[in-house]
């Protein structure tokens, strides 16, 4: 195994003293914001020989630099991992005034030149592998061409029309050519830029590129595949040219056939249609294999449908040739989910990673759901929860199988292929009791116990865990759970974590001074305060309360549950319901006055609904209208006012006006939340009527890759169990129940007594309440009050 420390031990080497910043190691004096930067881009295969010949200079004169840790942070830098604006920004050099900033600039474009490394995004080509924001003394320098400036034509014989997909290895352009006299024909541009995805045996976008085009010409004829018309460079870049297909790819393909729903809800039809796709599919495979060829991605965006629903492959940059070992070694890894263990691994391909991405692909067909959603490490589990959506033990085992780690005990395609026949005639035999398992079972209370026990633990397991100072972000929401289930229900020992992992942290944070705001702001610092009290993890001070009420006396200039006012009385009052003050009181009746005041006429309220992380925008619960009504409505049930009410009937009837053509499942939970809790606040019965209304035009048996609290699946299950105690109907307790199987059958186990949840988002194990597994555990939580004797239910 390679050292992953190799750029450490070159700056030893050279004497040079560093320290760890981030994923880099910063050398010499601290930087100064008025030194020059420059930055040195280096395809990661080379890197250690240019830092190696840049130290002796940066030693000489006394340089201050910062270089990334290792070849493995090298490679998610250039590959855009943490942002297309780090791309390129290998090692980064600080020049002060003390030296001559001109010589030490051509030194750095003598010494790099011959090297290769992409462009940095927005930053000046000085020479060499040299980029900086200002242009070299006496030197042209050239930056970042525009992309109207340089892809208008392309060698001089194909225009660009439309940009089908940006990446940061090159976007795919749609186009027009010449393809005859006077006659013009469409085309797909696939771009590669300089340099991009190198490896580390020195190949990049180029080389996939021709390697490409020489699979696509190799397959013509034998599988449905784009014809090539060209390959050529321009600025450096290389640029594949191939037919224009008319079609969708199969992931538009599967969700316009679900729409939401469960493989269960689908009419016969309907799942005939994705499984004469599914099928396709192995079949092109089969074709693939007989040539010699392995696909290693087999993903839906990699599967393109014509309108006469014939599939077509349409990117085969990563296929690897059994026949002639090539490319050696196979190009990169796959796509995160369909990969099988040794690819990860990057062993050397055999058919049977194709098996395992296509058991992945076939998770997706039965469940239009990523395959990253279960818990493919553990394929015994993953079949149990595909056999709750297909209802079918066959082909559940058939991708246990699939999925199995040991490569020669996964089934050939002949045998997946008559599997799938054996699923299609099953499904039409079984197609007058269809959806006989889409009725989830009320579970045990003990069952609801242990899931959330189990998940409380989880928690304890992510490794990004970062605690911030916001409700959302982290801290505040996880003393909130932990509040919520005190000692007896998360355990000594997930309480005895964070207690030790968080108690370091309030002092530093606490103090720190930001605007208004629930989410992120004081407004959040004084709940994780009041939690952290309430749960023992901090002394109660004079000193903390005082923190606590300071952070009051700011009122917001946004009137939302998430940065303004709204978000303000909400966090108010739940300090009020364990710790009661005329001050908090005081402020609360503020706060809602001061929202009455800026009430618009129509009963609307001025939000930004289209700021950057606004969920579901004027609809929304944090950001939107409804969020704000809620919090009225809870401040009322303490401090009662006519005032008061009639704003929130004022709010409630703008709902009622302005609704229309809203997406059913993302905002339709919300708008009834804010009626749910009118009903239950006033008794209105055209409260509740409203509220069911919009509940019954959402599915029944909902399904969705999003899971979390504010717009997922956390959140439609935390508002059905809502209204099932607030209602006492029994289609929204089924409707809970529903929510908590899909959960429950696609939980990850981490060792004996922990779980997650894959939440999709760059933190696939989120820790934050709104996006994040707290959330899913609040939805439980709201669940298991489903149990209690009081809720009754009735029709």
């Amino acid at each position: 195994m390679k050292n992953p420390d190799t750029f450490r031990s070159i700056l030893v080497n050279h004497k040079l003293s560093f320290k760890n910043e981030g994923i880099f190691l910063l050398a010499g004096p601290p930087p100064s914001p008025n030194n020059r930067i420059i930055y040195i881009s280096i395809v990661r295969s080379q890197i250690a020989e240019v830092l190696a010949i840049l130290a002796s200079l940066f030693a000489a004169e006394q340089i201050t630099f910062k270089v990334i840790k290792n070849k493995m942070l090298a490679k998610q830098v250039l590959s855009g991992v943490f942002g297309e604006g780090h791309i390129g920004k290998v090692i980064t050099i600080y020049l002060s005034g003390y030296v001559d900033q001109q010589e030490i600039i051509a030194q750095l474009i003598r010494l790099t030149s011959g090297y290769k490394g992409p462009a940095v995004p927005g930053r000046i080509h000085l020479g060499g592998l040299v980029y900086s924001s200002l242009p070299h003394k006496g030197m042209s320098a050239t930056g970042q061409p525009s992309i109207a400036n340089t892809r208008r034509f392309l060698n001089n014989k194909y225009m660009v029309t439309a940009t089908l997909k940006q990446d940061v290895k090159g976007d795919v352009l749609k186009g027009l050519y010449f393809k005859g006299f006077m006659k013009l024909g469409k085309c797909v541009i696939k771009e590669g830029r300089y340099c991009m995805w190198s490896d580390d045996d020195g190949r990049d976008m180029k080389h996939r590129l021709e390697w490409q085009q020489h699979v696509h010409q190799d397959l013509a004829g034998v599988i449905q595949i784009p014809r090539i018309i060209a390959l050529f460079e321009a600025n450096q870049n290389s640029y594949l040219v191939m037919e224009f297909i008319k079609g969708e790819t199969l992931t538009k393909v599967i969700d316009s056939i679900y729409k939401g729903r469960t493989w269960l809800q689908l009419s016969l039809n309907e799942r005939n249609r994705l499984l004469n796709l599914l099928l396709q599919v192995v079949n092109a495979l089969a074709k693939l294999h007989e040539k010699g060829y392995l696909h290693r991605d087999v993903t839906p965006e990699n599967f393109l449908v014509s309108p006469t629903q014939e599939l077509y492959l349409i990117d085969m940059e990563m296929a690897y040739s059994a026949r002639q070992d090539y490319p050696s070694p196979a190009f990169g890894l796959g796509s995160p989910g369909y990969m099988s263990p040794q690819q990860e691994l990057t062993q050397k391909p055999t058919v049977k990673e194709d098996i395992y991405g296509l058991a992945a692909l076939m998770i997706v067909f039965l469940t239009n759901m990523p395959p990253k959603k279960f818990n493919l490490h553990n394929p015994v589990q993953t079949g149990v929860g595909i056999f709750f959506f297909t209802g079918d033990f066959p082909i559940a085992g058939t991708l246990v199988k699939c999925l199995n780690k040991a490569p020669y005990h996964r089934p050939s395609l002949s045998t997946i292929k008559s599997h799938i026949h054996s699923f299609i005639t099953h499904q039409q035999h079984k197609a007058d009791d269809r959806g006989a398992f889409e009725i989830a079972v009320f579970p045990e209370k003990a069952e609801v116990l242990n899931l959330i026990s189990l998940a409380l633990e989880g928690l304890t397991i992510s490794e990004l865990f970062k605690p911030k100072t916001g409700l959302a972000p982290g801290m505040a929401g996880i003393l909130y759970l932990l509040y919520k289930t005190g000692p007896s229900g998360c355990g000594i020992r997930t309480l005895n974590f964070f207690s030790n992992y968080l108690k370091p942290h309030f002092d530093s944070i606490l103090i720190q001074k930001k605007p208004a705001g629930l989410l992120e702001g004081a407004t959040g610092q004084s709940l994780l305060l009041h939690y952290g009290i309430s749960t023992g993890m901090c002394s109660c001070l004079s000193e903390n309360l005082d923190k606590i009420k300071n952070s009051f006396y700011t009122i917001s200039n946004q009137f939302d549950l998430a940065n303004g006012i709204a978000g303000q009385a909400l966090a108010a009052l739940l300090i009020c319901d364990t710790a009661p003050t005329d001050f908090l009181k005081e402020r609360i009746g503020t706060y809602i006055k001061m929202l009455i005041q800026v009430q618009k006429d129509d009963g609307s309220w001025t939000v930004d609904s289209i700021a950057e992380n606004a969920y579901n925008g004027l609809y929304g619960l944090t950001n939107g209208i409804p969020g704000i009504i809620v919090a009225l409505i809870k401040c009322d049930g303490l401090l009662p006012d006519d005032q008061t009410k009639a704003a929130i009937q004022k709010g409630l009837d703008w709902l009622k006006r302005s609704m229309k053509n809203q997406s059913q499942l993302n905002v339709y939970p919300h708008i009834a939340l804010s009626f749910l809790y009118a009903y239950e606040h006033s008794g209105n019965q055209t409260h509740r009527d409203m509220a069911e209304k919009l509940l019954w035009q959402c599915p029944g048996h909902a399904v969705s890759a999003n899971y979390s609290l504010i717009n997922g699946m956390a959140g439609v299950g935390f508002v059905y169990a809502e209204a099932a105690r607030i209602c006492k109907h029994p289609e929204w307790k089924k409707r809970a129940a529903w929510v908590y199987h899909v959960l429950s059958n696609t939980i990850h186990t981490k060792g004996k007594n922990k779980i997650s949840w894959h939440m999709g988002t760059a933190n696939p194990h989120d820790l934050s309440l709104l996006t994040g597994t707290p959330g899913i555990i609040l939805f439980l939580l709201k669940f298991k009050e489903l149990y209690n004797p009081t809720n009754q239910y009735t029709h």
